[in-house]
């Protein structure tokens, strides 16, 4: 009976177990196809905006994905029925998920990311209208270059600037594009003016093609004068570790120079004083709107002309932006410009018109080479300079040419007696300069970087003994292991050093900047940081620490020798040298109707971004009298026919004219079809035959007056003078040819001089002189000791 109780009890045991081990192995093979299936998606992007999906949600995903083609980007107004079949199935798709709210079926206007069905993150191509009120003006600013940010955190940033305005509404449209692994649920950007952050979204998805985003910009946040935006990444590509992808190079975000800032605006500037019109003339809403031109007499001559050209110069470099738009025209009077707001009369009394002229005599009567500046307001502002002599004219130009003194002028007329100084006084070649002037702060973890631009002579090469000292500090939660401080000279390195805890609070370094790097003029200087943290990888990130800080008291010493090539990558030296005029003759046809105003101005306008004083010499003369040109740069504009200069010139070139002008010939650099030789225009810069010192003569010439443009192009904008290498070229309207004709100067000189401009060698040099004198002096001494002695001998 006892067994067949147990057996019983057994069989019912096994009937009742039995079932559940079976369930049990199958939910641990579920829970095994799990784990697995988990396996493989920790490496690709997640699939929903708010948390990683159910078993079930990615095998709907799953499904959609492989019935449907890929969702595409919403284009239309909030109405549209992409958008809210978007927004539907991501509502339901969140309800599964335990009912959340989503709030991703609503478009935003500023072109926020959403998330489609497949949890891809999009941007609303919808574009914000800018709104602008009546007579208000828009002012466009574009990104100066592409930006490629690249790495978990980066930042990029673009400078605007704004005048004395009444803001209406301002907007930031970014063109960008992003790497094809983006994770959007955790990628973002934050854009910033002035330091104020203002907006934030996640980073969409655009497969490597260019998108749009337009924000507002907060106009409270925007102040006169320089403004930032800045453009903070966080770029993740894979979301199964935290920082598996720290180091890899496919998350990457680029900013193209597509992109532009927008302001509306009503200019605030009254025009009541010679104040008012300078700062008004210069400003961004009259050059952005061609209203500013200085204007000279129908029948002008050198003196005026001169005036008109070196005034043109003097204001370009204090026009903020689009100083190519003043423009330089030869009118009797200002009713017919059209546009025109601020006016610059150039003249003297006998060539003004009548109106002007009346004016000028019931404020002042200028005697002997007194000049004045008279202004009169109105619909178009007329500031009228004039003068009754060359010399008068030349002192008014170097006034107008020199900002400070220009808004010291609170009254509405100045009279400038002969004996008055008004030219500005010269600081010389710098040999120490600061890298900033307010200190640079770095934040946040791994490479930080900044660049320096530094300003320089362009006709000036670096030379031995160039170095940075550079003072910093830094914090003390870094992996000193692995952070150091790297410093780059135009991309190229010139020297690292560890960071260390001991001298967190205040760290130095020295570093020689090498010759071999041959930086002539301006150039790039850049210090990047590896700030790197212990055990980074599994925590979160801080975005304010780590830091770093570089100081105010960081210096630059430049040591320099001058450049002694006459080429185009030097230019505009020898004509500006040391930030003026150098001694410069232009050379013009003798016919007013042979020289072309608008591009002298651009020229000239072109030129006046190198200077820095409104000291030296400036001289405008006729092709047929250049007088007495020794001992001076010359640049001669016009034609064959119409410059005879140039014709005198022709042995001497190395793209010369057919002996009747028609064309230019070939040469041993360029074959040029005889035909084709007439459409060209030349520039060509060579040493001058007519001085007894060295100094050269620019050419800027073609055959026809109407193909001198083809050349004149590269010199009136400063983008386009970059392009420009060598010593001679041909252009016709579309192409350039550009060759270098001088032979390169001696090795040797170009080595003797640099020799002798390294201190140690100075110092090497001045030491075993003073040893060579000792010794001449002791070998003196003892001959005539041993002079006396002998003589003492012979006496005995």
């Amino acid at each position: 009976m006892k067994k067949i109780v147990i057996l019983t009890f057994v069989f019912l045991c096994v009937l009742t177990i039995g079932p559940l081990l079976v369930l049990d192995c199958q939910g641990a093979e579920t829970e095994l196809a799990m784990s697995e299936s988990e396996k493989k998606v920790a490496f690709e992007p997640e699939a929903s905006a708010e948390a990683a999906p159910s078993e079930t949600a990615q095998k709907e995903a799953a499904a959609t994905e492989s019935e449907q083609p890929a969702p595409t980007q919403t284009t239309a107004p909030a109405e549209d029925t992409s958008a809210e079949t978007a927004g539907t199935a991501s509502g339901q798709e969140s309800g599964a998920n335990g009912g959340e709210e989503c709030c991703t079926d609503t478009i935003l206007a500023s072109g926020q990311a959403q998330v489609s069905e497949s949890g891809q993150a999009q941007v609303s191509e919808k574009v914000l209208e800018l709104a602008v009120d009546k007579n208000d003006y828009i002012s466009t600013t574009s990104f100066t270059a592409d930006h490629y940010m690249v790495g978990l955190f980066s930042e990029i940033t673009q400078g605007f600037n704004t005048g004395d305005w009444d803001i209406t509404d301002a907007q930031l449209t970014l063109s960008f594009s992003t790497t094809q692994l983006v994770s959007e649920v955790l990628s973002d950007i934050t854009v910033s003016v002035n330091g104020v952050r203002f907006y934030s979204e996640n980073v969409p998805v655009t497969d490597g093609t260019k998108r749009e985003l337009t924000v507002k910009i907060p106009v409270e946040h925007i102040i006169e004068g320089y403004n930032v935006i800045a453009i903070e990444g966080y770029i993740r590509t894979y979301n199964g570790y935290p920082c598996v992808d720290d180091v890899t190079t496919a998350n990457w975000m680029n900013v193209f120079k597509d992109s532009f800032i927008e302001i509306s605006y009503h200019p605030l500037e009254q025009c009541t004083n010679i104040d008012d019109f300078y700062s008004a003339f210069t400003s961004i809403d009259a050059l952005e709107n061609d209203q500013s031109t200085v204007a000279v007499a129908t029948g002008y001559d050198t003196d005026e002309l001169d005036a008109a050209l070196t005034a043109l110069a003097g204001v370009s470099r204090t026009s903020t932006k689009n100083y190519q738009n003043i423009n330089l025209i030869a009118c009797d009077g200002c009713s017919h410009a059209e546009g025109l707001k601020y006016v610059i009369y150039i003249a003297k009394p006998e060539h003004l018109p009548d109106m002007l002229k009346s004016a000028v005599s019931e404020n002042a009567n200028l005697e002997g080479s007194d000049a004045g500046m008279f202004l009169l307001p109105g619909d178009i502002n007329v500031l009228v300079v004039t003068g009754n002599d060359g010399a008068a004219l030349e002192k008014a130009a170097a006034m107008l040419s020199d900002p400070i003194t220009m808004n010291q002028l609170k009254r509405q007329v100045k009279i400038i007696d002969e004996n008055e100084d008004v030219y500005v006084r010269k600081e010389g070649i710098k040999q120490y300069t600061k890298l900033t002037e307010t200190g640079t702060y770095f934040d946040g973890p791994f490479r930080q970087k900044y660049d320096y631009q530094i300003n320089f002579e362009n006709n000036r090469k670096l030379a031995y003994g160039s170095e940075l000292d550079l003072y910093f500090r830094y914090s003390k939660n870094l992996d000193f292991d692995r952070s150091l401080v790297t410093v780059y000279v135009n991309d190229v390195p010139i020297g690292s050093q560890k960071l260390s805890m001991a001298k967190a609070e205040g760290d130095n370094i020295v570093l020689s900047i090498p010759t071999d790097i041959e930086v002539t003029g301006s150039f790039k200087m850049t210090v990047a940081f590896d700030l790197e943290i212990k055990d980074l990888w599994c925590t979160l990130r801080q975005s304010e620490t780590p830091w770093a800080y570089v100081s105010n008291e960081s210096m630059l010493k430049l040591n320099s020798v001058e450049v002694p090539y006459y080429l185009f990558e030097n230019y505009p030296y020898p004509f500006i040298s040391g930030g003026e005029l150098n001694d410069v003759v232009l050379v013009v046809p003798d016919d007013n109707s042979d020289l072309d105003l608008n591009l002298m101005s651009d020229f000239m306008l072109t030129m006046g971004q190198f200077l820095k004083y409104n000291t030296g010499e400036f001289t405008v003369v006729r092709a047929s009298n250049p007088g007495d040109i020794d001992k001076k740069n010359v640049i001669a504009v016009g034609t064959f026919n119409n410059n005879p200069f140039i014709a005198g010139l022709n042995d001497e070139l190395f793209f010369r004219f057919y002996d009747n002008g028609a064309g230019i010939q070939s040469n041993e650099k360029l074959l040029i079809e005889s035909t084709y030789s007439t459409t060209l225009a030349t520039a060509q810069i060579i040493q001058s035959p007519y001085s007894s010192v060295k100094n050269a003569v620019l050419v800027l010439a073609s055959a026809n007056k109407s193909d001198l443009k083809n050349a004149f192009a590269y010199f009136g904008d400063t983008t386009e003078l970059w392009k420009l290498f060598g010593d001679g070229f041909v252009a016709d309207k579309d192409d350039i040819f550009q060759y270098r004709f001088k032979e390169e100067n001696e090795k040797e000189e170009q080595a003797t001089e640099e020799f002798f401009e390294r201190t140690d060698v100075m110092n090497l040099i001045y030491v075993a002189g003073a040893v060579l004198v000792i010794l001449l002096a002791a070998v003196i001494f003892m001959v005539m000791r041993y002079r006396r002695r002998h003589t003492h001998e012979e006496e005995k």
